[in-house]
Protein backbone atom coordinates (compact mmCIF):
# COMPACT_ATOMS: atom_id res chain seq x y z
CA UNK A 1 0.00 0.00 0.00
CA UNK A 2 1.87 3.03 -1.30
CA UNK A 3 0.02 5.45 0.99
CA UNK A 4 1.27 3.54 4.05
CA UNK A 5 4.85 3.83 2.85
CA UNK A 6 4.28 7.58 2.38
CA UNK A 7 3.04 7.70 6.01
CA UNK A 8 6.13 5.78 7.15
CA UNK A 9 8.34 8.33 5.37
CA UNK A 10 6.47 11.21 7.01
CA UNK A 11 6.91 9.59 10.44
CA UNK A 12 10.66 9.49 9.84
CA UNK A 13 10.79 13.11 8.61
CA UNK A 14 8.36 14.86 10.95
CA UNK A 15 8.27 15.28 14.70
CA UNK A 16 4.59 16.25 14.93
CA UNK A 17 1.59 13.96 14.89
CA UNK A 18 0.21 12.61 11.64
CA UNK A 19 -3.44 12.02 10.78
CA UNK A 20 -4.99 9.23 8.74
CA UNK A 21 -8.66 9.63 7.92
CA UNK A 22 -11.19 8.01 5.58
CA UNK A 23 -14.97 8.16 5.12
CA UNK A 24 -15.60 5.25 7.51
CA UNK A 25 -13.62 3.54 10.25
CA UNK A 26 -13.00 0.33 8.26
CA UNK A 27 -11.40 2.33 5.42
CA UNK A 28 -9.19 4.31 7.82
CA UNK A 29 -7.98 1.02 9.32
CA UNK A 30 -6.51 -0.21 6.03
CA UNK A 31 -3.46 2.09 5.84
CA UNK A 32 -2.95 1.76 9.62
CA UNK A 33 -2.85 -2.05 9.33
CA UNK A 34 -0.31 -1.82 6.49
CA UNK A 35 1.74 0.64 8.56
CA UNK A 36 1.71 -1.74 11.55
CA UNK A 37 2.85 -4.50 9.18
CA UNK A 38 5.78 -2.32 8.10
CA UNK A 39 6.68 -1.70 11.75
CA UNK A 40 6.50 -5.45 12.50
CA UNK A 41 8.64 -6.36 9.49
CA UNK A 42 11.28 -3.78 10.48
CA UNK A 43 11.26 -4.64 14.18
CA UNK A 44 9.97 -1.20 15.20
CA UNK A 45 8.13 -1.31 18.55
CA UNK A 46 4.61 0.13 18.41
CA UNK A 47 1.29 0.29 20.24
CA UNK A 48 -2.19 0.90 18.90
CA UNK A 49 -4.58 2.37 21.46
CA UNK A 50 -8.23 3.15 21.12
CA UNK A 51 -9.02 6.51 22.66
CA UNK A 52 -11.78 6.50 25.29
CA UNK A 53 -15.12 8.00 24.39
CA UNK A 54 -16.82 10.54 26.60
CA UNK A 55 -19.17 8.91 29.09
CA UNK A 56 -22.18 10.91 27.92
CA UNK A 57 -21.47 10.51 24.21
CA UNK A 58 -23.90 8.48 22.15
CA UNK A 59 -21.38 8.26 19.30
CA UNK A 60 -18.97 5.33 19.12
CA UNK A 61 -15.26 6.07 19.34
CA UNK A 62 -13.81 6.51 15.87
CA UNK A 63 -10.34 7.62 16.97
CA UNK A 64 -7.20 5.60 17.64
CA UNK A 65 -3.54 6.49 18.19
CA UNK A 66 -0.69 4.49 16.69
CA UNK A 67 2.59 5.16 18.54
CA UNK A 68 6.01 3.90 17.45
CA UNK A 69 9.56 4.32 18.68
CA UNK A 70 11.57 5.32 15.60
CA UNK A 71 15.24 6.30 15.85
CA UNK A 72 14.83 6.87 19.57
CA UNK A 73 11.85 9.23 19.16
CA UNK A 74 8.19 8.65 19.89
CA UNK A 75 6.17 9.10 16.68
CA UNK A 76 2.37 9.15 16.59
CA UNK A 77 -0.44 8.88 14.08
CA UNK A 78 -4.05 9.63 14.88
CA UNK A 79 -6.56 7.52 12.97
CA UNK A 80 -10.06 8.95 12.77
CA UNK A 81 -12.98 8.29 10.48
CA UNK A 82 -14.49 11.37 8.90
CA UNK A 83 -18.07 10.20 9.46
CA UNK A 84 -17.89 12.02 12.82
CA UNK A 85 -16.09 15.24 11.79
CA UNK A 86 -15.83 16.48 15.38
CA UNK A 87 -13.27 13.72 16.02
CA UNK A 88 -10.89 15.67 13.77
CA UNK A 89 -11.11 18.99 15.62
CA UNK A 90 -8.52 20.41 17.98
CA UNK A 91 -5.62 18.46 16.58
CA UNK A 92 -2.26 19.69 15.37
CA UNK A 93 -0.91 17.67 12.46
CA UNK A 94 2.37 17.73 10.56
CA UNK A 95 0.96 15.59 7.76
CA UNK A 96 -2.38 14.09 6.72
CA UNK A 97 -3.48 11.10 4.66
CA UNK A 98 -7.06 11.32 3.42
CA UNK A 99 -7.81 7.86 2.03
CA UNK A 100 -10.77 7.79 -0.39
CA UNK A 101 -10.70 11.57 -0.14
CA UNK A 102 -13.22 12.19 -2.91
CA UNK A 103 -15.84 10.53 -0.70
CA UNK A 104 -15.09 12.74 2.29
CA UNK A 105 -17.26 15.82 2.77
CA UNK A 106 -15.70 19.24 2.15
CA UNK A 107 -16.57 20.15 5.76
CA UNK A 108 -13.92 17.65 6.88
CA UNK A 109 -11.24 19.36 4.75
CA UNK A 110 -12.30 22.69 6.23
CA UNK A 111 -11.81 21.24 9.73
CA UNK A 112 -8.45 19.59 8.97
CA UNK A 113 -6.74 22.33 6.93
CA UNK A 114 -6.38 24.84 9.81
CA UNK A 115 -4.97 22.14 12.13
CA UNK A 116 -1.91 21.44 9.98
CA UNK A 117 1.22 22.96 11.44
CA UNK A 118 4.13 21.75 9.35
CA UNK A 119 7.72 21.47 10.50
CA UNK A 120 10.17 24.06 11.78
CA UNK A 121 9.73 27.66 10.76
CA UNK A 122 8.46 27.08 7.24
CA UNK A 123 4.98 25.85 8.28
CA UNK A 124 4.79 23.75 5.16
CA UNK A 125 2.43 20.84 5.61
CA UNK A 126 1.86 17.86 3.43
CA UNK A 127 -1.35 16.11 2.54
CA UNK A 128 -1.79 12.96 0.49
CA UNK A 129 -5.29 12.40 -0.85
CA UNK A 130 -5.89 9.02 -2.46
CA UNK A 131 -9.16 8.11 -4.10
CA UNK A 132 -11.13 6.87 -7.01
CA UNK A 133 -12.79 9.90 -8.59
CA UNK A 134 -16.28 10.77 -7.33
CA UNK A 135 -17.50 13.22 -9.92
CA UNK A 136 -16.48 16.83 -10.03
CA UNK A 137 -16.85 17.49 -6.33
CA UNK A 138 -14.75 19.66 -3.97
CA UNK A 139 -11.58 17.59 -4.45
CA UNK A 140 -11.85 18.03 -8.19
CA UNK A 141 -12.50 21.76 -7.90
CA UNK A 142 -9.78 22.40 -5.33
CA UNK A 143 -7.00 20.21 -6.66
CA UNK A 144 -7.66 19.54 -10.34
CA UNK A 145 -9.45 22.55 -11.83
CA UNK A 146 -7.23 25.15 -10.24
CA UNK A 147 -4.33 23.48 -8.45
CA UNK A 148 -1.70 25.66 -6.84
CA UNK A 149 1.95 25.27 -7.71
CA UNK A 150 2.33 23.23 -4.52
CA UNK A 151 -0.06 20.49 -5.72
CA UNK A 152 1.30 17.36 -7.36
CA UNK A 153 -1.46 15.47 -9.13
CA UNK A 154 -0.87 11.86 -10.11
CA UNK A 155 -3.57 10.11 -12.14
CA UNK A 156 -3.10 6.38 -12.27
CA UNK A 157 -5.58 3.90 -13.70
CA UNK A 158 -6.18 0.82 -11.56
CA UNK A 159 -4.61 -1.59 -14.02
CA UNK A 160 -1.23 0.15 -13.49
CA UNK A 161 -1.25 -0.95 -9.84
CA UNK A 162 0.44 -4.33 -10.09
CA UNK A 163 0.30 -4.76 -6.29
CA UNK A 164 -3.50 -4.81 -6.09
CA UNK A 165 -4.75 -5.65 -9.57
CA UNK A 166 -4.06 -8.86 -11.42
CA UNK A 167 -5.43 -10.19 -14.71
CA UNK A 168 -8.12 -12.21 -12.90
CA UNK A 169 -9.43 -9.08 -11.17
CA UNK A 170 -9.39 -7.15 -14.46
CA UNK A 171 -11.43 -9.90 -16.14
CA UNK A 172 -13.96 -9.77 -13.28
CA UNK A 173 -14.23 -5.99 -13.66
CA UNK A 174 -14.78 -6.32 -17.41
CA UNK A 175 -17.60 -8.78 -16.81
CA UNK A 176 -19.38 -7.00 -13.97
CA UNK A 177 -18.81 -3.23 -14.11
CA UNK A 178 -20.92 -0.81 -16.08
CA UNK A 179 -19.08 1.43 -18.54
CA UNK A 180 -19.63 4.40 -16.20
CA UNK A 181 -18.20 2.61 -13.16
CA UNK A 182 -15.35 1.23 -15.24
CA UNK A 183 -14.27 4.74 -16.27
CA UNK A 184 -14.29 5.87 -12.66
CA UNK A 185 -12.75 2.87 -10.92
CA UNK A 186 -10.34 1.55 -13.53
CA UNK A 187 -9.37 4.61 -15.55
CA UNK A 188 -9.41 7.35 -12.89
CA UNK A 189 -11.84 9.53 -14.85
CA UNK A 190 -14.11 12.03 -13.11
CA UNK A 191 -17.63 11.43 -14.28
CA UNK A 192 -20.24 13.82 -13.07
CA UNK A 193 -23.37 12.55 -11.49
CA UNK A 194 -26.38 12.57 -13.87
CA UNK A 195 -28.01 14.99 -11.45
CA UNK A 196 -25.29 17.58 -12.05
CA UNK A 197 -25.26 16.97 -15.81
CA UNK A 198 -28.98 17.82 -16.01
CA UNK A 199 -28.83 21.14 -14.12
Amino acid sequence: HAASWWCFKKLLECDGMGLITAPIYAQAEVPIKYLMGIFSDMGIPFTFNKQPTFALSTLPSHTNILSALMNGKLKQVKMASSDVPDNLRSGSYSWVLMDEGAFIEEEVWNIIAPTMRGQGNDFVYQVLITSSPAGKNWTYEKFMESPSENVLLIRAPSWENSYQVNEEKLDLWRETMSKRMSLTEKRANEIQSPIWNNL
